[in-house]
């Protein structure tokens, strides 16, 4: 039995209004991506290669006028959104699917509506796994990893669970009520609605599971994701309908994205040891017995240790590097890192093996695009904001522009502090670096001397770190072994003192005026100086650094930009 004429022909024209409607989603999303890559792109060239005289030049300044008073607008937070910027691109990917849904389409015929949404559905799927994976050119041209995208990914992810419904719902009306019920129980119908049961299932535990259990979700997450690209496939198997070409592509996209990972993976494996220190207040020091010469301020690496989660990698931010190791501190939350954290307190100096792939992450050459740098960071989030610093003060000298750094570290207790005493110390010998260190909790003892710098500390004593995601590797061998011959207690004493807070870092009681301690720097700038400010920390901390950035960003002064790197997943 087959459809009447009349039902084959509004097939075979929504066939082409789809196959048309895929051809404008491709451009518009391609659209996007050139539309951010320009402008970021032109950006980094002006900020880096422009002299202060250009930048000053009549025929530069309309421009500069504009792009700021922009900026300062892109940079407000809006409720529900990260900032104005984010709420403008999920607003344009939004309006783009409702008007490739709305248009040339025959709302006549339900089969019709039904096969937009389907298609629209495919596409989405297709963009939003791309916008997922960690090896694309995005970093480069948008100057936005894998991990700066996520809001996206979401967006899209809900996007394409809502026109999954409408798929489904319409094609099933359709069928009940045209006396084709018998089609649902033939095998191409089953693998549509396992597929779309599947892709709801993803939207629900997005919703209910992902930050109470997001190695859970994450598991389900790809299970779930590979289920749906075959039952899609099988739903439509024709080549001449060409909708199968969509899960085919992504299907290759993320396959491949897979093999590059985890044959990075297996490279960095051999020899690779992961050296374990417990840290006060659930820190953990992770050195890896092996470095990446494509390491940057502020990446970050996804680390593999069997003996803890064989079949998960973690992202972690590089504390520091040097050119045979990497080093991360790590917070104790929940699930692997609290494994982690327990197993270091329990067997301390332990030497495991391990492995990585990355690093991942974008961030600009500082030495040479900003004369004066803000560093603020919260808690564990001092991880970016360290890598930062010691990348800045390495490269100091000829080239550099780089007149000051100014850093803030926010932590709740004073014992936090001790988790990067070796990279402070070399912070407070730096006479570029102003620290400004701040302990909330009333326990304890701070100082209440003003923020120092090296220059101005010579008659005091020296003293000598989305997103983010697990992921599924296969498991290889694993192993522990002690370092040294020194009893356990030997070990923890010996580490207790070698991470003592250096005597010249003070640390000042009670939460800093963020706001104040940025537009201090902002307002001691030259006009033709370049800021940056960067930051990592929870949330309310994050949205004090970026309404002051905004606040900040005038149509006449310094030019100042604004990085960031937040909590959560």
């Amino acid at each position: 039995m087959s459809f009447p004429p009349s039902v084959l022909e509004d097939m075979a024209r929504a066939q082409i209004g789809n196959e048309a409607t895929a051809k404008y989603f491709a451009a518009s999303m391609v659209g996007i991506i050139v539309l951010i890559a320009s402008i970021r792109l032109t950006a980094i060239f002006f900020n880096r290669y422009a002299s202060a005289g250009i930048r000053k030049s009549i025929f530069v300044r309309p421009p500069i006028i504009t792009s700021r008073y922009i900026r300062s607008v892109l940079l407000r937070k809006v409720p529900g959104f990260s900032s104005v910027g984010h709420a403008l691109l999920v607003v344009t990917y939004v309006a783009i699917n409702l008007i490739l849904l709305l248009t040339n389409i025959n709302w006549a015929t339900r089969i019709g509506i039904a096969k937009r949404c389907g298609w629209l559905a495919l596409l989405n799927t297709c963009f939003i796994t791309f916008l997922a994976l960690k090896n694309t050119p995005l970093a480069f041209l948008t100057i936005h990893s894998y991990e700066k995208l996520n809001c996206l990914h979401q967006v899209g992810g809900y996007t394409v669970v809502a026109l999954v419904i409408v798929h489904f719902s319409m094609m099933s009306d359709f069928m009940v009520t045209t006396g084709y019920t018998w089609l649902l129980l033939e095998q191409p119908q089953i693998c549509a609605m396992v597929a779309g049961i599947s892709m709801v299932l993803i939207g629900v535990t997005a919703t209910f599971l992902r930050k109470m259990k997001y190695e859970v979700f994450y598991v389900i997450h790809v299970i779930l994701f590979m289920l749906i690209l075959i039952t899609v496939a099988m739903h439509r198997p024709s080549l001449a309908e060409k909708a199968v070409y969509i899960p085919i592509i992504t299907g290759c996209l993320w396959a491949a994205d897979r093999i590059v990972r985890l044959v990075r993976l297996l490279w960095n494996l051999y020899g690779t040891r992961a050296h374990l220190t417990p840290l006060a207040n659930g820190g953990t020091r992770i050195v890896l017995s092996r470095s990446s010469t494509r390491v940057i301020p502020g990446a970050h690496c996804m680390l593999w240790i069997p003996a803890i989660r064989p079949l998960e990698s973690h992202p972690f931010t590089i504390a520091s590097s040097t050119a045979t190791t990497l080093e991360f501190v790590v917070s104790a939350q929940d699930g692997f890192t609290r494994h982690l954290h327990e197993y270091a307190v329990r067997n301390p100096g332990a030497s495991l093996r391990a492995s990585f792939h990355g690093p991942y992450g974008v961030f600009p050459n500082l030495n040479k695009s900003a004369e004066r740098v803000v560093l603020v960071a919260g808690g564990s989030g001092a991880s970016f904001t360290f890598g930062v610093a010691l990348d800045m003060i390495a490269k100091v000298g000829a080239g550099s522009s780089t007149k000051s750094i100014e850093f803030i570290w926010v932590v709740k207790h004073r014992d936090t502090l001790s988790w990067f005493s070796k990279e402070m110390a070399q912070l407070v010998n730096c006479p570029l670096v102003n620290l400004s260190i701040h302990c909330t909790s009333t326990g304890g003892t701070a100082s209440n001397s003003p923020p120092t710098t090296a220059s101005d500390s010579s008659d005091q004593e020296k003293g000598s770190r989305k997103f983010s995601s697990a992921s599924s590797s296969t498991a290889l061998g694993m192993g522990a072994s002690r370092v040294g011959s020194e009893s356990d207690v030997e070990k923890q004493q010996n580490a207790t003192r070698a991470l003592e807070v250096p005597s010249a870092v003070h640390i000042l009681p009670g939460r800093p005026d963020v706001a104040f301690l940025i537009s201090g720097v902002v307002d001691s700038a030259e006009a033709s100086d370049r800021i940056v400010v960067a930051a990592c920390g929870p949330h309310p901390l994050m949205d004090v650094v970026r309404s002051t950035v905004a606040d900040c960003v005038k149509t006449k002064g310094p030019s100042i930009s604004y990085h960031y790197e937040e909590f959560g997943w």
